[in-house]
């Protein structure tokens, strides 16, 4: 996280991992993302987000789909670029 905190303006930790996913699906925050999430914490939260035009991915930017470890919802626009960051992350 500390790589993101010069490029982001805010992060915020909750659980359970529905909740801000109704916050992205409302338009409340841009994107969401959680390492080796479960699937009964994200899969309604996923439909939420898609169905409002999100863009969910695993954080190698293939679509999301059940038994992946990981997760990145996002606002379209903004989808790319935090993908692009994440993944810098891993590298480091």
């Amino acid at each position: 996280m500390a790589d993101l905190l010069d490029r982001v303006l805010f992060i915020r930790s909750t659980v359970p991992s529905t909740f801000p996913q109704l916050d992205l699906a409302a338009g409340h925050v841009d994107a969401y993302w959680q390492d080796e999430c479960d699937l009964v914490g994200v899969a309604a939260g996923v439909l939420l987000v898609t169905e409002a035009g999100g863009v969910v991915t695993d954080l190698r930017g293939r679509p999301w789909q059940p038994g992946r470890s990981d997760i990145l919802a996002a606002a379209p626009g903004v989808h790319p670029e935090l993908l692009l960051l994440l993944q810098e992350r891993d590298v480091h």
